[in-house]
């Protein structure tokens, strides 16, 4: 059995379910692995707020670039824009959505997600009206309303624009004779290691990572291997501290291309992150051939392998191993990532001596944007660690699932784990006898953890403050 159902009885009836616009969403090609840019690529969207609406997906358009500006959507009455809309209070040409040359949060050049109108009665963004024919940036989440809203109380014209962000921003920037051309992959980054034309006139120097490793770390004893590389202990030339280095190859005839994108989408990830339970990565170098993500060096081992030795855990330790877990993905759910493979495997142990101080590492299936019941939408994780929503049958229609939901449901099974020391198979696991000692509180949060209805589960700041969290 994947996952298991709590109690029935547990689940507050009382509280309203949650409704979502009828909406029809073309088939997205594995937002996990699909990071390479031959393929079209979605980099936003575009939901209605109101129901029976059709989702509006924003593509790459290869070869479509207007000066800085590319993937150009005109929205509008008139059969000649991009995506039509029938509605007598539009204008024929209301507003454009593109993308256009910025720099990003990690401080790489790229192409950000703009929206300019160009209607007589105005386009507004979160109730704000735009100056006619001045860009304004989106934000995942912005809402668009393309009919005041003081005359639109029922929303038919105002639409929520999600950003697939690891396309949407992370489109890099390369140079090809005098212009430039687009790498619309995770991996493109990786191949910037000059400066580049941005235009004729204009020389600007792009961000981009080292290309050899050994210039500043002495590699030494292997700490781990698997089929894509190996996990070396270095030694910072100048500071002589010890960081863990993954070495992986790039080369296709070594790697399949999913497996080089998941350690492509964790550097990417991990660079910007801050926070003391999630492993940090000092630096990234790459050259044509390998990738070096240097990492704080963790010496526990992982979760799985400490639960195989402790059998399971006492109560206690189970709890304060939560109070350090919770927090990290607090914070990833208020950046809007969901880590989407929450697992004893990918919880790490600081240190060989403690039980209870953890970090979360492999984000190889993270996603940006990914925190809303919308904002996911493929099937991805581990099966006895994924929520029942991710794989539920849809019957022909399109999944969405919240990420944030998600990950909290895998944290408890991760929970009963520790406290029994055998995966959930029946869902009246209260009843089994290993639970017997097991305390009404921290049943509780097992419980809550794992309601059925991703909508009712509480957030990882909520589940903190449950009474088991605070007893002795």
């Amino acid at each position: 059995m994947i996952g298991y159902y709590p109690p029935s009885g547990m689940i507050e009836e009382a509280l309203p379910q949650s409704t979502q616009p009828a909406t029809q969403l073309d088939d997205e090609s594995s937002d996990c692995n699909n990071l390479t840019g031959e393929a079209e690529i979605v980099w936003g969207r575009i939901f209605p707020m109101s129901q029976g609406g059709l989702v509006h997906d924003l593509k790459s358009l290869p070869g479509q670039q207007f000066g800085n500006k590319i993937d150009v959507y005109t929205i509008g009455r008139n059969s000649r824009c991009d995506i039509v809309l029938n509605d007598a209070r539009i204008s024929g040409f209301h507003c454009r959505i593109y993308r256009q040359l910025g720099r990003n949060d990690l401080d790489l050049d790229c192409f950000l997600p703009f929206i300019e109108d160009i209607s007589t009665n105005g386009t507004f963004v979160n109730n704000v009206r735009l100056i006619k024919h001045e860009p304004r940036q989106l934000i995942s989440g912005d809402e668009i309303a393309l009919v005041s809203p003081k005359k639109d109380a029922q929303k038919q014209a105002v639409y929520t624009y999600n950003s697939n962000a690891l396309h949407a921003q992370n489109t890099f920037v390369s140079s090809r004779g005098d212009g430039f051309f687009l790498q619309n992959n995770a991996c493109s980054p990786l191949a910037l290691n000059v400066a580049d034309d941005i235009t004729r006139n204009k020389k600007q120097k792009i961000h981009h990572f080292k290309p050899d490793v050994r210039a500043d770390y002495e590699l030494r004893e292997i700490l781990g291997s698997g089929a894509i590389g190996k996990v070396y202990r270095g030694i910072d030339l100048i500071s002589g501290h010890a960081w863990a280095i993954k070495m992986i190859s790039l080369e296709k005839s070594n790697i399949p291309q999913d497996s080089s994108t998941h350690w492509l989408r964790e550097a990417i990830i991990l660079k910007s992150l801050r926070h003391k339970a999630i492993v940090s990565i000092r630096d990234v170098y790459c050259n044509t051939k390998q990738l070096a993500i240097v990492m704080e060096l963790v010496e526990g081992g992982d979760l799985f392998d400490r639960l195989v030795k402790r059998h399971r855990y006492p109560e206690n330790d189970a709890k304060q191993l939560l109070q350090n877990l919770l927090p990290a993905l607090a914070y990833l759910h208020d950046q809007g990532i969901a880590h989407r493979d929450c697992k004893p495997e990918n919880i790490l142990l600081r240190t060989k001596y403690s039980h209870v101080d953890v970090l979360l590492t492999d984000f190889g299936l993270a996603k940006f944007a990914a925190v809303g019941s919308t904002a996911c939408t493929t099937v991805c994780g581990t099966p006895q660690y994924i929520a029942p929503e991710v794989i539920q049958e849809t019957k022909g229609e399109n999944l969405y699932y919240n990420g944030a939901a998600a990950d909290i449901w895998s944290v408890g099974v991760v929970l009963y784990l520790l406290l029994s020391g055998t995966q959930p198979t029946r869902t009246d696991w209260m009843f089994d006898s290993i639970f017997y000692s097991i305390s009404s509180h921290a049943k509780n949060v097992i419980t809550h953890m794992t309601i059925i209805n991703p909508s009712f589960r509480p957030s990882a700041n909520d589940i903190l403050q449950l009474p088991w969290f605070s007893s002795p």
